[in-house]
């Protein structure tokens, strides 16, 4: 989950230039994943589109690799879709995570199959604690926060997550009131006020 997330503006490429705090929680789906002769067959508990994040992992991974393994991945679906809590990424972050075992692919190439799979697939390869920037490729892993007990509540408004920066304009970039340093340093110290103070999510705002 994003606990700050400012976007500093739009990158020639078409995505967004972000600093964020991510923290991974206990909150997660569970994923059962076989070998199988080809192709990939996808289960899940929840209705997911044919095209996906898991596919587009899979495939990343055939090309880049030139593996040709057949994949049947089982879904018990908990987080939301759609809700902003990273369902998509986690799951094709899990798959690549297990493909890259089974194959024994060095770590770095994960990343950058991860990267080209979406943007926070690679901070999700290891999880915990990070400050995360560029377009969610630089991901620099901290000491893991102390417990905090967390609400989580849906949002009314679902959308998925380029829709959601479409939204962005000019005037909503580089807003938050702290550095993302701050916020990690008030969590570490049980700031409460420091807390409240610098978190920050520009989509706050602008879905409103």
């Amino acid at each position: 989950m994003n606990l700050f997330l400012d976007v500093l503006g739009r990158r020639p490429d078409g995505y967004h230039d972000i600093t964020g705090l991510f923290q991974t929680i206990s909150f997660h789906d569970t994923l059962r994943i076989r070998m199988i002769g080809d192709g990939l067959r996808i289960e899940s508990t929840r209705y997911i589109p044919g095209e996906n994040t898991l596919k587009k992992a899979y495939d990343v991974f055939r090309k880049r690799t030139g593996y040709r393994m057949g994949l049947e991945v089982r879904i018990v679906k908990r987080i939301p879709m759609r809700a902003g809590f990273g369902g998509g990424s986690s799951n094709a972050a899990s798959l690549l995570r297990f493909l890259g075992k089974v194959f024994k692919v060095p770590r770095g190439d994960l990343v950058e199959m991860a990267s080209e799979v979406g943007s926070d697939v690679p901070f999700f390869l290891e999880g915990g604690t990070a400050v995360v920037r560029g377009r969610g490729e630089e991901v620099v892993h901290l000491e893991d926060l102390p417990r905090y007990g967390l609400k989580l509540a849906v949002p009314k408004v679902r959308m998925d997550t380029a829709r959601a920066y479409s939204y962005l304009k000019p005037e909503d970039f580089s807003k938050a009131p702290c550095d993302v340093e701050d916020l990690y340093r008030a969590y570490l110290s049980g700031d409460r006020e420091g807390i409240r103070g610098c978190s920050y999510n520009v989509f706050q705002e602008v879905l409103k």
